[in-house]
């Protein structure tokens, strides 16, 4: 009997994860295709046994969301954004530096107190049944030293890692993720002088957007070497947040903050809030712009919501089961206690 496949059906598994990334990382369509493409291989057991699972590469501005994407799998994984490897390749510009990574090999001064940030022991605490992969993150890639690419020429390729100790580590179960700013400052430039500056922010964003891919792949060319370039699995270019990506962005960061204060809280004064629409505007105007995406918007609600709402309750002006109004008038925010609702 011939029974016709459906190579278009998704498995709750992948399903899922696909609904949490899409909830949490916003205005990436591309960036999420490329995740959930990795899990799905992983969950069929088709990575090649011999290489990192995927070696990734996310360009585009600063605060689209690069390194926020692998928070969001860690999260959802994990239950934290930080169940990962990181290493901020700014930090490794100097050749020596990269005994920080691999340790300082022996006989040389300090090599017993030189504490790896790579060990197959460390890799190892993330892998389990659940979840059988380790993620690693390198930010601002651009910025590393000759011998960090060296070393990742091996990682990429061939998914082992020898340490300063002559110990071997085995990273084939690992996602490597590698960040950039790439050919974001030139995209700028090249609209500053065909004559855009006195577009309105959003204007700009969108005309950043459709510059941005082609000169960020341009860039790429020009930094990394071409035997680099072959072993990255999938590059993905961000797009610059506009204002309804931020809109919900923001809803995001709303409720991250309720369920801390209703769950987290220390204080033993638990409480609910609300923001008008007003409110939600002005957190709007003030947490965005085309040259850092969403990432203002964490300071701004801290600035003028969180840091309000803990002087509230630090007063005993909000107790346990009140319920909190935020309005937006006179060009400031006012808070109103509408009564407890426990």
């Amino acid at each position: 009997m011939i029974t016709e496949l459906d190579p278009t059906k998704q498995s709750d598994k992948s399903a899922e994860f696909e609904a949490e990334m899409r909830r949490y990382l916003i205005g990436q369509d591309k960036a999420i295709t490329s995740i959930v493409r990795l899990y799905k291989l992983m969950l069929a057991g088709f990575n090649t046994p011999k290489k990192p699972i995927g070696n990734l590469l996310f360009l585009g501005p600063t605060g689209s969301g690069k390194t926020h994407a692998m928070e969001v799998v860690a999260n959802y994984f994990w239950k934290d954004p930080d169940a990962m490897i990181k290493i901020d390749c700014a930090e490794f510009q100097a050749e020596h530096e990269i005994c920080k990574i691999i340790g300082a090999p022996p006989g040389y001064l300090g090599h017993s107190s030189t504490e790896k940030i790579l060990t197959q022991e460390k890799i190892d605490k993330f892998i389990s049944p659940e979840h059988p992969f380790c993620i690693i993150q390198l930010d601002e890639i651009e910025k590393a030293s000759d011998r960090l690419f060296q070393l990742l020429l091996g990682i990429l390729d061939k998914a082992t890692l020898t340490t300063g100790d002559n110990k071997k580590v085995k990273l084939n179960r690992c996602i490597i993720c590698m960040t950039s700013n790439l050919g974001t400052q030139e995209v700028k430039k090249m609209l500053d002088m065909i004559g855009f500056k006195s577009e309105t922010e959003e204007e700009m964003t969108s005309r950043v957007n459709a510059k941005n891919e082609k000169v960020s792949m341009n860039a790429v060319d020009k930094r990394f070497t071409r035997e680099f370039i072959n072993r990255i699995d999938e590059t993905v270019v961000f797009k610059a947040l506009d204002k309804n990506d931020l809109t919900e962005i923001l809803e995001i960061e709303l409720r991250k903050m309720q369920m801390h204060i209703i769950h987290e809280s220390t204080s033993g004064s638990q409480f609910i809030f609300h923001c008008s629409q007003q409110v939600k505007d002005f957190f709007i105007r003030d947490g965005w712009s085309s040259q850092y995406g969403a990432r203002p918007l964490k300071r701004v609600l801290e600035k003028h919501l969180l840091m309000p709402l803990a002087e509230l309750t630090s007063t005993n002006q909000i107790k346990l089961g009140d319920e909190i109004n935020v309005v937006f008038k006179d060009d400031a925010l006012h808070f109103y206690n509408v009564g407890n609702r426990l």
